[in-house]
């Protein structure tokens, strides 16, 4: 009869290791590219439009959820009439999908010293560990709020919504 204490002990351990995982928060991360490989960089993989870009990452976290205070997915449809060759009207139809993120007050500002510091600098954007984006930082943002856009569907969009979600504080 010892056995089954032992075999109660092992389904337990099992079952709070299952549960310790599922509470493990997603990551988002914003972390500034670097020209050259360093040993404070580490190289990632950009994969957009059926290509990929290496990018050496600086390893150190410049923002991260704790700076966030929402997150949604917007999408935008836009038509366009033209004439074709033959003289008739073409339609064309164009979907963008952005993901927006609201940042806390001290996110805010830590946004804005991030962003004027390294004007012109590109900053990789990982959520769950996957780089989603690498945009060069064009003007400091300085309003709490940015998005992160590209050729992303809309489930990509809701998904990646859900992580950082997922990894905002509570």
């Amino acid at each position: 009869m010892k056995k089954l204490p032992l075999i109660s002990a092992i389904c337990l351990m099992t079952m709070v290791g299952i549960a310790a995982d599922s509470l493990k928060q997603s990551v988002f991360q914003l972390r500034l590219v670097s020209e050259k490989p360093s040993s404070l960089t580490e190289e990632v993989v950009l994969s957009r439009n059926n290509s990929e870009q290496k990018l050496q990452v600086q390893k150190d976290c410049l923002l991260d959820s704790s700076a966030i205070k929402t997150a949604e997915a917007v999408w935008n449809k836009t038509e366009t009439t033209k004439r074709d060759a033959s003289g008739g009207l073409e339609l064309s139809t164009n979907v963008t999908t952005r993901v927006n993120i609201e940042l806390t007050d001290a996110g805010a500002k830590k946004m804005e010293e991030i962003t004027t510091q390294h004007h012109g600098q590109r900053i990789a954007i990982f959520v769950d560990s996957k780089i989603w984006s690498a945009p060069y930082i064009e003007v400091p943002i300085t309003n709490g709020h940015f998005q992160i856009s590209g050729s992303y569907s809309w489930p990509e969009a809701e998904a990646m919504v859900e992580k950082i979600r997922a990894s905002i504080p509570k």
